[in-house]
C-alpha cells in the first residue's frame, strides 16, 4: 500500500485504513488529503476508515474536506468512517451538527466493523 505525504494508508479486512499523519487540518493539508484519499478510496470502493489519533485542529475547509469525502463516499456506494477522534474535534463537530450526518466510531476495530 502506497502511503501519502499526510497520510499512511493500511488495509483491514478489504478496507482501506488511513492514518493522518498532520497535526491539523487546513487548508493546505485538507486539498492534499482530500485529493490523495479520494484516490486510494476509490480502489476500495470507498470504504474509508479516517484514524485522527495526531490531527489537533481541523479548520473549517478541513471540516469541508470530511463532508466532501463523505459525499463522494455515499454517492459510490461507500462509507467514510471517522475514528480516534481527540475530545476537542468531537466537540466541533457536535456544535455544527456534522456529527449527525458523518459515521464515527472510536477505534479502528469498530470501523472496520462498520464498513464491512
Amino acid at each position: 500500500m502506497s502511503d501519502t505525504s499526510h497520510a499512511k494508508l493500511d488495509t483491514a479486512a478489504g478496507v482501506l485504513i488511513a492514518r493522518v499523519l498532520c497535526e491539523k487540518m487546513s487548508e493546505y493539508e485538507a486539498g492534499v488529503l482530500e485529493k490523495d484519499l479520494g484516490e486510494a478510496a476509490r480502489n476500495h470502493q470507498w470504504k474509508l476508515g479516517l484514524d485522527m489519533t495526531n490531527v489537533q485542529l481541523v479548520a473549517s475547509v478541513g471540516l469541508g474536506t470530511l463532508v466532501s469525502l463523505n459525499r463522494s463516499a455515499k454517492s459510490n456506494k461507500g462509507k467514510l468512517v471517522l475514528f480516534n477522534l481527540h475530545p476537542n474535534i468531537r466537540q466541533v463537530l457536535r456544535i455544527t451538527r456534522l456529527d449527525t450526518g458523518l459515521s464515527i466510531v472510536e477505534n479502528e476495530e469498530a470501523a472496520v466493523k462498520s464498513l464491512r
